[in-house]
Order: structure tokens, then C-alpha cells, then sequence
């Protein structure tokens, strides 16, 4: 994996800095930024537009993206929908979804580990009067099975993380999509694959609603967003936005909507973001999920085995999986550590990185995260151990 990192501009012009903070953005490749400035050069056109052989190239050249993006999910392109992240998809979903397709007295059930975005729009909803919201496993780290046991009759959705942004662990989704639907097909469950996808594809074929991710934590520029949706919802789930390119007709009083996925892409795509996303899921696909996903796993193992020299230190997630490391240093606040960690060249952050639910869980206010991806190497590693061997407690307030 050392010979990537020749391929990322951001690693070549800051060859002194340690980038840890990956799960809140990737780094790009030259290959992405090269193809966003392609589309700026040699398209530049809009797309639903057939009347000039330039601009037919670039809605056609967008199709191919989506059915490019729709293998990542083991889907088809007629379920991909762009989006301007992960934020607007989990919008568009739990507004869709409270618009007629659950009631009142019915539930949503979540665990207090979710990310802001896959939990304000609920919570906000709930307070609204639209349905009751469920917290599973309070206390604990939720699985597969935690949701299972916490299904009642009244459970209308499941709305999870697939990994979480803090501690780094997974979800069997799989189990989870193919169980419940055996309890109660009519059970509708939505996935934020935010921290996911980067590491592994997705099998939509196991039932699954909805999913939503953001590009730019898989390499690709930031604006740019993906929902998968089931056949099924297509049809039935009102846009969360309204504009031109997801009409069929409008008159003075009425209008008609598209039953496909441009009903919910009304205004003009990221186009930019989009042919640069096209390079990122190529370079992904180069290298292999799977090659991915175990690189990280060894990087995770080493960088705890590593952390075990500090004194003092507590890692919150050893043991999950994902290239995640969630740590304090006892009776330094994880805000201080981490601006002297800045001061140090080291790019990560403190708090709970906006799921801040978590303290329920993991039973702190705040922790310092160090997010990695193959891009990283043990080399990184070792200097930031040898770094955090240096630190007295009162470095922190000497800035």
C-alpha cells in the first residue's frame, strides 16, 4: 500500500503531517481531480439535454457513472439517486418515509450511537407527532441481534450505521435486513453506509429499503452523495426537493412527477462531482475492497498493539474492526490533546464527532479520534507513538 500514497497530491505537498482523520474525509487521488477538471474542459454542458451532440455526450456519460455506482451495491443504476451527501439522503428518506408510509403510534428504531444526520431528522419528526422513537440497547454497543431482540409489532423502521464514525464497528446488515424482514416484511429499514462503503461493497439483494453514503469519504469530491432505493420506493416516496428535471408536465394548479430517479434529483447535478467520482470508484476498484478492508484491519491491530506502550491511555474500541482509533489519555481533556496533537502535525479531532449520543455508550463526553485509511502506513503509525511518548500532562496548555 506504500506505493499509493505517490498518488495522493495532498501526501505529496505535506510529507511532514500525519492526515488521521479520514472517517470525516477521505484524500483524494490525482486521477479524481484530473476528472473533475475534464468535465469543466471538455463537457461542461448540462445534462437532460439531447439538442447538441456535447451535451447528449454528457447526460450519457452520467448514466454510465450511475451504473458504475450501482455495482458498488450490487444494484441497478434505475435505483442509484445523487445526492448532495449522505446528510440530504437521510433527509430525503426519513421525510419520505413520515410522508404516509408510517403512523403515530408506530415505532423507529435507533441506537444512540447514530451520526447527527441519521438522527436529528427523526428525532424531529418524532416530535412532530409522526411516529414514536425507539433506542435499542441503551448502554451498549448495538448488533445485528440487538436490533432483532427489539423488535415489536409496533416497529415500522430500522434506521442504523452500517460502521460507526466513533468506535469503528459493523453491523451484519445482511442478518439484520434478512431476519427482520422474516419477523415483518412490511418492516422498512434504511442503512447509513457513511463509514461503510469506504471499506467494503454493499449486497442489496438481500432486501434492504435504503441506503445512503457520501462520496467523499470514498476518495470522490465532497457534494456528492448516493441513496439506493428499492424498486418499490420509487414510485411511492415524495421528493425532498422540487424543481426543474423531475416533472413530466406542470399547469397553473397541478403538476406530475417522474416515478423514477429523477423525480428526486430536481436542479442541476454536481456534475463535476460526479465524473470525479467516477475515478474514485475506479481507483477502489484497482486496489480491491477486499485488500482494503484487510489493510485496515492490520493497520488497527498494530496501532493498538503500539498504543499499549502509553501510560495512561484508554482506547475505547480496541477490538472493533474498522481502522478507527478512539482513545483518551486519563485527566487530559481530549479537546487539549488534540490541539497540541494539531500543533504536532498530526490532522484528527476530539468530541464525538456528531454522534452525540454516544456518551451513553461508551461513557465519555469526548475522546480524541484518529481515523485512518490504506493510504496510511505503520511507519505513520510508529512517529505518532513515539509523538504521544513525548507528551507530559500540562504540554496541552502550552500552546
Amino acid at each position: 500500500m506504500n506505493n499509493v500514497r505517490k498518488d495522493f497530491p495532498w501526501i505529496t505537498k505535506h510529507p511532514k503531517l500525519l492526515y488521521f482523520d479520514s472517517a470525516a474525509t477521505s484524500l483524494k487521488p490525482q486521477s479524481v481531480i484530473d476528472a473533475i477538471s475534464n468535465y469543466y474542459i471538455n463537457y461542461g454542458t448540462n445534462t437532460h439535454n439531447s439538442d447538441s451532440a456535447i451535451a447528449f455526450k454528457t447526460t450519457s456519460k452520467v448514466q454510465a457513472i450511475r451504473n458504475k455506482t450501482a455495482k458498488l451495491f450490487n444494484a441497478k443504476a434505475s435505483n442509484i439517486v445523487f445526492t448532495s451527501g449522505a446528510t440530504e439522503g437521510l433527509n430525503l428518506i426519513a421525510y419520505g418515509i413520515a410522508n404516509g408510509f408510517i403512523k403515530p403510534k408506530q415505532e423507529v428504531l435507533i441506537s444512540k450511537l447514530e451520526h447527527a444526520s441519521n438522527l436529528l431528522p427523526w428525532i424531529r419528526l418524532a416530535k412532530q407527532g409522526c411516529f414514536k422513537l425507539k433506542y435499542v440497547d441503551e448502554g451498549k454497543i448495538p448488533t445485528a441481534e440487538s436490533y432483532l431482540k427489539a423488535i415489536t409489532r409496533n416497529t415500522k423502521v430500522i434506521a442504523f450505521a452500517g460502521s460507526s464514525n466513533i468506535l469503528g464497528n459493523n453491523i451484519d446488515y445482511v442478518t439484520l435486513v434478512k431476519q427482520a424482514k422474516k419477523l415483518n416484511p412490511n418492516i422498512i429499514i434504511v442503512m447509513d453506509a457513511a463509514q461503510y462503503l469506504p471499506h467494503h461493497k454493499i449486497d442489496v439483494t438481500c432486501g434492504i429499503d435504503f441506503i445512503a453514503c457520501s462520496c467523499h469519504k470514498l476518495l470522490g469530491p465532497t457534494g456528492l452523495g448516493i441513496v439506493y432505493m428499492a424498486d418499490k420506493w420509487l414510485s411511492l416516496l415524495q421528493p425532498l426537493k422540487y424543481g426543474g428535471g423531475m416533472n413530466q408536465s406542470i399547469d397553473k394548479e397541478n403538476y406530475v412527477l417522474y416515478n423514477n430517479v429523477d423525480k428526486f434529483e430536481g436542479g442541476t447535478l454536481p456534475l463535476a462531482q460526479i465524473f470525479g467520482w467516477e475515478a474514485a470508484i475506479d481507483y477502489l476498484n484497482k486496489i480491491g475492497f477486499n485488500n482494503i478492508s484487510k489493510y485496515q484491519h492490520d493497520l488497527k491491530k498494530y496501532f493498538v498493539k503500539q498504543l499499549a506502550q502509553i501510560k495512561n491511555i484508554v482506547v475505547y474500541n480496541k477490538q472493533e474492526p474498522e481502522a478507527i482509533i478512539y482513545f483518551n489519555i486519563n485527566k487530559v481533556h481530549a479537546q487539549d490533546l488534540a490541539s497540541w496533537l494539531g500543533t504536532k502535525g498530526v490532522i484528527c479531532r476530539a468530541g464525538l464527532s456528531c454522534a452525540k449520543l454516544a456518551h451513553h455508550i461508551i461513557k465519555t463526553q469526548a475522546a480524541v479520534r484518529l481515523s485512518l485509511y490504506f493510504y496510511n502506513t505503520k511507519e505513520e503509525i510508529d512517529k505518532f507513538v513515539k509523538l504521544l511518548k513525548k507528551f507530559k500532562k500540562g504540554d496541552e496548555i502550552i500552546l
